[in-house]
C-alpha cells in the first residue's frame, strides 16, 4: 500500500491564484478596449443630450440657411 504524501500548507492556495489570473485578464481586457477606443463608438447617455452646449447640433437640418453637403442628393419623395 502506498503511503499518502503529506499536504503542505505553505504557499498561496490554488483558488487565490486562479482568481488573481482571472482578475488580471479582465483588467487587461478593459485597458486594451479603452486604449483602442472601443468605448461604445460614442454610444452612451451623453450622446442624446446637447451636453450643455448652447449651439445647435451640426446635423440640425431645421436651422435657417441649412445647406446640404456637396454632392448630396435628397430622396425623391422628401424626408418622410
Amino acid at each position: 500500500m502506498a503511503t499518502p504524501r503529506p499536504r503542505t500548507e505553505a504557499g498561496i492556495p490554488r483558488w487565490v491564484k486562479i482568481s488573481a489570473i482571472v482578475a488580471a485578464v479582465l483588467v487587461l481586457t478593459f485597458v486594451v478596449v479603452m486604449l483602442v477606443g472601443g468605448s461604445g463608438g460614442g454610444h452612451g447617455p451623453g450622446r442624446h443630450s446637447p451636453g450643455g452646449s448652447s449651439e445647435a447640433p451640426a446635423d440640425d437640418q431645421t436651422s435657417p440657411g441649412h445647406q446640404p453637403p456637396p454632392g448630396h442628393q435628397p430622396p425623391s419623395g422628401g424626408h418622410g
